[in-house]
């Protein structure tokens, strides 16, 4: 989700400080247990908020009647910061809410005084290279850049009664289903079945889910083991989709493993693939060729483990409604896992991509045949 500037590219590749406070021990062999962390948060909730009363259409689909509520309390003032905003996205492919909320969640936001005194002092909030940019990073330099009007729409949704109305609205639901994921998730020991079938050991002991009302149309990834996720999702969904998100970490990015990297390059010279790439939806996010390629990869690997969670959807009717020009590589690779029994091996899921595209078995000029084979039920 996812433009250079702060999204995608912004691979999580690092572990919250306080991420193992309460978690099960680790042996050797990895974490044995899984804890899960459930909670809403108007903060974040704040961040996503703020896409929305841009008037972008691409949100309104789902919240045009939040966004008719809060359109007439608009000052000019704000009004123009979220115009500047908005010009930014259009620009840039900055994303106002999961790029934010991205930037913001490391600084531990619970209040919109939070934001605000984030904003105050954002070279001591936010840590640049927690998201692989340097100070010196245009991607940093266009961050800093929107602190003004984020301070001037941030302090109108304070005067407007963005909270109260979060509060009186939607945090009874948000608390109830916090209240009722922890029981049903507790049931999912998703971490050592990860191990099993990845054959990695994983960082941490626990998954945070921070339920929101205005994250839709797609959850965010906030951390390895963290995202934003609304509360209607079935359980089911919600396990998948956590899975799906932690799994984008261990795909780590160009700078991290060049080997895979270098490997998948081979899609720049499928011209199917990469005239789905161009002719995407930017609003989806995936604007950069790593991004896009990294989401297609990770769909692969998530249904493999979703089946062996028991919350899998069908992988044909997933992929057959997924929006325009996105998974395009997913049954491929999806395919392979199957038919190289990845499950039952040894290798990690880098290991196994390289060799697959070493043996050709992954390879230019295949990609729109063997995308017909999997549609078809062909083996």
């Amino acid at each position: 989700m996812n433009k250079k500037p702060l999204n995608c590219l912004i691979v999580m590749t690092f572990l919250m400080s306080a991420c193992f406070t309460g978690c099960a021990s680790s042996q050797s062999g990895g974490y044995t247990t899984t804890e899960w962390i459930v909670e809403p948060n108007v903060a974040l909730d704040a961040l996503c908020f703020i896409a929305i009363m841009t008037g972008d259409p691409y949100y309104l689909e789902y919240y045009n009647s939040e966004y008719l509520r809060f359109k007439p309390l608009l000052t000019p003032e704000a009004e123009q910061s979220l115009a500047n905003l908005q010009e930014i996205h259009l620009k840039y492919g900055l994303l106002l809410g999961s790029n934010l909320v991205e930037v913001f969640y490391y600084s531990n936001p619970q209040t919109l005084d939070d934001l605000l005194a984030a904003l105050d002092s954002p070279d001591v909030a936010f840590r640049p290279e927690n998201l692989e940019i340097s100070r010196d990073d245009y991607r940093w330099e266009l961050f800093l850049s929107l602190i003004p009007d984020l301070k001037v729409i941030i302090s109108w949704m304070k005067a407007a009664g963005f909270a109260s109305d979060w509060e009186a609205y939607y945090l009874p639901e948000l608390g109830a289903k916090a209240d009722s994921l922890k029981t049903e998730l507790s049931k999912y020991n998703l971490i050592p079945l990860m191990q099993k079938y990845l054959h990695e050991t994983l960082p941490y002991g626990n998954f945070i889910i921070i339920l929101s009302h205005y994250c839709l149309p797609y959850g965010i990834n906030l951390d390895k083991n963290a995202a934003l996720l609304y509360p209607s999702q079935p359980t089911n969904a919600i396990v998948d989709t956590t899975i799906h998100e932690s799994l984008h970490s261990l795909v780590e990015g160009r700078a991290q493993n060049p080997e895979l990297w270098d490997a998948l390059s081979f899609v720049e010279n499928d011209e199917f693939y990469m005239g789905h790439f161009r002719a995407h939806d930017p609003s989806f996010g995936y604007n950069e060729l790593d991004e896009y390629i990294e989401e297609d990869i990770v769909e692969a690997l998530d249904q493999l483990l979703a089946e062996k969670a028991g919350v899998a959807q069908d992988p044909v009717e997933r992929w057959n409604a997924a929006p325009a020009h996105l998974q395009i590589l997913t049954p491929l690779v999806y395919s392979l896992l199957k038919q190289e029994n990845f499950d039952q091996g040894n290798e990690t899921f880098q290991e196994f991509l390289i060799r697959m595209i070493q043996e050709g078995k992954l390879k230019a000029g295949m990609i729109e045949s063997g995308r017909s084979d999997f549609f078809a039920g062909v083996n």
